[in-house]
């Protein structure tokens, strides 16, 4: 039994997940040019650079191109606070978001402690929590100037909230349940998934809550609607939030596909589709690349199915060599065991795992897509074990033995 009491301090272990990802960050800008940073966020920057210079929320390649709903507006906005601060592509810019991104990724390990200690038991969340904070791979996520540390605090976030809302029976609760998910699509588009199945657990069999569900509506929709006016004004076209779906799809379906997260055609990769984009606009750029893209499928359906368990597959094992195949084996033994304990409470695991991936598995993946969900796994991984733990306690006591005493952190 471990008593390093220690370990339970939410604040040791926030100071611990931002100072580990700063002094990462030190280390490498030893080495290579923090500037470099910019690269891993090419439209997000060339957008945040177009809106600081006054050209409003457009030229996602950085060429002018009009406007554009290419990507979601929270975190380009975010970005483009901080070049109107620190100014556009500096060094103290960069460090700025390298900073938010290293405090993104430190709230998620404290969110991570509180909801695995409060779901899942047996001191899951002060393990998970800690794996979070220390682990190399989530440390170099951080990296990324894209909204990927923020949707991973989302994600926790709405396994806290969803906790909280299920059992309440009041309308601000909901309102804030509403608000927080028009911030999260505006975010990460994917996210929308998680909404309706939680909001379905959520209000259970209480016909009652029918209130507080159109009152969540409401307020999703305040949040998300003057970006959907501003779109269907700027683009003329009704987009709910990002309108890159077609092109995302042809990306990962056309001829000469070279794997997973194939871009090699990618607007930015190839001056011919820039040009075309800028040539036809960004609406009926994409509305072509969707129809070519369902050509394709409809016409290749063998090369499609071939493709789509090629990039199901990259989705859960990749980083190659990294033991991937058993983290992920280990995160849906432990989603079953959460279900099986309780199917409602646990459901936001239910959607990260088995729905959340299916807009890459039709388009392309890569590892970083599924680093929203990975503070998920992580903790469905730590109560897998957990509770093998506890099976062996109890065989090797020989008899049961109450749930939670056999791992403890005080």
């Amino acid at each position: 039994m471990l008593r390093l009491r220690v370990f339970r301090s939410p604040a040791l272990l926030f100071a611990t997940a931002l100072l580990v990802r700063v002094y990462f960050f030190v280390t490498l800008f030893h080495v290579t040019s923090v500037q470099r940073v910019w690269d891993t966020g090419y439209e997000a920057c060339h957008i945040a650079a177009s809106i600081v210079s006054g050209q409003g929320f457009s030229s996602p390649f950085g060429v002018p191109t009009g406007p554009t709903a290419w990507v979601p507006p929270l975190y380009v906005g975010i970005l483009a606070i901080v070049f109107k601060i620190f100014g556009t592509y500096t060094t103290a810019a960069a460090w700025t978001m390298l900073l938010l991104n290293a405090l993104f990724a430190a709230l998620t390990a404290i969110a991570m402690y509180f909801a695995g200690e409060r779901i899942l038991g047996n001191g899951v969340g002060v393990i998970a929590g800690w794996i979070w904070a220390l682990s190399p791979y989530a440390v170099t996520m951080s990296i990324k100037i894209w909204e990927t540390s923020l949707s991973a605090l989302l994600v926790i976030a709405a396994l806290l909230l969803y906790d909280h809302v299920k059992d309440s029976p009041h309308w601000i609760a909901w309102t804030v349940w509403g608000l927080f998910w028009g911030c999260a699509m505006l975010a990460n588009t994917v996210l929308v998934i998680f909404y309706p199945f939680l909001c379905i657990g959520a209000a259970g069999r209480d016909r009652t809550r029918f209130r507080f569900q159109i009152v969540a509506v409401a307020a999703l929709c305040a949040v998300v609607g003057p970006w959907i006016v501003r779109n269907y004004l700027q683009l003329h076209s009704l987009v709910p939030v990002r309108d890159n779906f077609g092109e995302e799809l042809w990306l990962g379906n056309h001829e000469g596909v070279t794997g997973p997260n194939d871009e090699t055609r990618h607007p930015l990769a190839v001056p011919a589709e820039l040009a075309a984009y800028r040539e036809s606009g960004e609406r009926d750029f994409v509305a072509g690349k969707q129809r070519a893209a369902i050509a394709f499928i409809a016409g290749h359906p063998a090369e499609f199915a071939s493709l789509t368990l090629r990039r199901i597959a990259h989705f859960w094992l990749s980083p190659r060599g990294s033991g991937w195949l058993y983290i992920s084996a280990l995160s849906f033994v432990g989603l079953a065991l959460a279900m099986k304990k309780d199917f409602v409470g646990t459901l936001p695991f239910s959607i990260a795992l088995l729905f959340f991936p299916i807009a890459y598995y039709s388009t392309h993946a890569d590892n970083w897509y599924r680093h929203p969900i990975e503070p998920l796994m992580i903790l469905l991984i730590v109560y897998s074990l957990v509770r093998l733990w506890h099976q062996i306690a109890i065989s090797g006591t020989g008899g049961p033995k109450r749930i939670g005493s056999d791992v403890s952190l005080t």
